[in-house]
């Protein structure tokens, strides 16, 4: 309408400027005039007058435009720098409302932040005529607006130009009159972050440029959204490696474990506990302070400082000697430590973490113990052969009393004879005792020969075999047989075949039920296993280590050195001799004997 009127106005102007110039031109001349000539130059006058004015009404559009623009680029730059100064997004929204409004001119500005449940969790808005919180209601229910649940769904803006018919379920339909409304998602890398709606007259929403620069707008607020949410990110990630960093330093540093730091060969870190501790403990990896390691430790320190350098392993442990002081030469105190090394990345490049744990006071005690332990079998042992030579030293006694008496007597020669018999026979069992003592602490060293196991565990059955079947006793055999050889002096194996098998029936005398001792060999890995069971009582529970003890029994008649005696001959091979429960309900007494030569079977 503005256009059209300064159209008109212009051409009235002109024709009526220019024929009055034409006028007064004619009338100098002649004095007279033609009436179409004058209505052709007020035509021509008017088209001069149109051209004139539209060029002006172009030239205030432009400037109009330009403006705007001005406006617009004001606003961009004032919600940039919004964008950069903001902490979290409820310093941003509503700000960006009231420039939409102020710089675009808009009629109406509103934009919801939404959750994961696009639920409300944040709104703002500016210049609505209504009251939002029917719309921010609708949201926290899932009552989404048809405008909103297309915006959602759709990559560009929406337009609706009716909005009191065409979304009448919105709670803000009503303040739109005379004006179209526009929304839009805000979104940026498949994120939506919420949606932006707003109002203006129809004529300016439906230019495509006019949209397009919404459509900017909106991409430029997600993009802020986003810079906010990896800001906010940040610094959830930094606090929370602030208070992990904390927690591990409180840690380490309240550690009562040594824990040091090795990079380049210099100690980085230490904890207190470490510096009042282990002072001096990193020279230890210097091959040149190896003076201040134990000398029996020496190479297995030097082997550890290989391992660590060879970067094989992840984690290595090693147990050793140290004078961390001085070297014993002048008086220094050994300390016994566990240590474990684990490679880490320390500051971005490669380091080593060393644990280290003063055990010496572990390891004096656990001396102290094997003392007490040897102090008592010792005195097991003593109290046994107390017990075995007291009688026949009881018996000794009286004999020579009563030979003393009667030797000169003529008459009781036969009496003497009689005596000195039984003095000889006292003085044997008194022999015995002593030699089994012998043969326990000194046994006999095996004489190592290849040996099929199964041919010693033969003779020991075929030795035992007519005893057992008085006894009523089932022997079961479970040889394996082709076994590989191995390293073993078969009267030994024999030997100790023999009182595992003669302790087993022994522990089913009283045994009314079926008895049944079972014999079985085998081969698991590079061991050969030969295991005797039997269906006796079993071994008292607490008893399991005690039962190998010099001189501990549980028999009524039994000198308690057999089993002893048994361990340490299996020891000797390399091997070990075991007791666990049987599967016929007794005891299994189990004997693991190494292959040698690397000789490996698979069960």
């Amino acid at each position: 309408m503005q256009k059209a009127l300064t159209a008109i106005g212009a051409f009235l102007g002109g024709a009526a400027i220019f024929c009055l110039l034409l006028g007064a031109m004619r009338s100098a001349d002649s004095g007279s005039g033609n009436l179409s000539i004058y209505a052709l130059a007020g035509l021509v006058g008017g088209l001069i007058g149109l051209g004139a004015g539209l060029g002006s009404v172009r030239g205030g559009r432009d400037r109009r435009r330009i403006v705007r623009l001005n406006r617009i680029q004001a606003a961009l730059r004032r919600i940039t720098h919004l964008v950069a100064e903001a902490t979290h997004s409820g310093e941003l929204v509503q700000p960006v409302c009231s420039y939409l409004k102020q710089y675009f001119g808009y009629r109406h500005v509103w934009l919801a932040i939404l959750d994961k449940a696009n639920q409300s969790a944040l709104m703002a808005h500016e210049g609505l005529q209504v009251p939002i919180e029917p719309l921010r209601s609708g949201f926290r229910d899932g009552n989404l607006p048809d405008c909103v649940r297309r915006a959602l769904s759709h990559p560009g803006p929406i337009l609706i130009t009716a909005p009191r018919i065409d979304c009448r379920n919105c709670p803000l339909a009503d303040g739109c009159t005379e004006r179209s409304v526009m929304t839009t998602r805000l979104a940026y890398r498949d994120k939506t972050f919420g949606v932006l709606s707003v109002g203006a007259t129809s004529e300016a929403l439906i230019d495509p440029r006019e949209r397009d620069l919404f459509q900017a707008v909106a991409q430029d607020i997600a993009f802020g959204l986003y810079q906010l949410d990896l800001k906010t990110l940040r610094r959830r990630t930094g606090e929370a490696l602030k208070r992990s960093e904390a927690r591990f330093r409180n840690l380490v540093e309240n550690a009562l474990t040594g824990i040091f730091i090795l990079q380049d060969n210099k100690v980085v870190y230490r904890n207190p506990e470490q510096k009042k501790a282990f002072a001096s403990l990193p020279k230890l990896f210097k091959l040149q302070e190896m003076r201040l390691v134990h000398p029996e430790d020496v190479d297995k320190v030097r082997h550890f400082q290989r391992q660590i350098k060879s970067r094989k392993k992840w984690v290595m442990d090693i147990d050793f000697r140290f004078y961390p002081d001085k070297p014993p030469a002048k008086g220094g105190e050994i300390k016994w430590v566990f240590c474990r090394v684990s490679r880490i990345e320390y500051l971005g490049r490669e380091a080593f973490l060393f644990y280290v744990m003063d055990i010496t006071r572990a390891r004096e005690l656990d001396h102290l113990l094997r003392i007490q332990d040897k102090m008592a079998s010792l005195g097991r042992v003593a109290a046994g052969i107390a017990h075995e030579i007291r009688n026949p030293l009881s018996g000794i006694n009286i004999y020579l009393n009563t030979l003393e008496k009667i030797h000169e007597r003529p008459d009781c020669r036969e009496k003497v004879r009689e005596i000195i018999e039984r003095l000889q026979s006292a003085s044997g069992k008194i022999e015995n005792v002593i030699r089994r003592v012998i043969d326990f602490s000194r046994p006999t060293s095996p004489k190592l020969a290849p040996t099929q196991i199964n041919d010693p565990i033969e003779e020991a059955l075929k030795l035992c075999d007519a005893t057992l079947r008085r006894s009523g006793i089932r022997i079961d055999r479970q040889l394996s047989p082709d076994l590989p050889a191995c390293q073993a002096d078969p009267q030994l194996i024999e030997q100790v075949m023999l009182n595992l098998i003669t302790n087993a029936a022994e522990a089913m005398q009283q045994q009314e039920n079926p008895k049944a001792i079972g014999v079985s060999s085998s081969v698991a890995g590079h061991v050969l296993r030969v295991s005797v069971a039997d269906s006796g009582p079993g071994v008292p529970c607490g008893d399991e280590e005690r039962i190998f003890t010099p001189f501990f029994t549980t028999k009524k008649v039994s000198t308690g050195i057999g089993l002893s005696l048994s361990r340490r001959i299996i020891a000797d091979h390399g091997g070990t001799l075991t007791v666990g429960p049987s599967p016929l309900g007794g005891a299994r007494f189990t004997i693991e004997l190494p292959l040698k030569g690397g000789h490996r079977c698979e069960t």
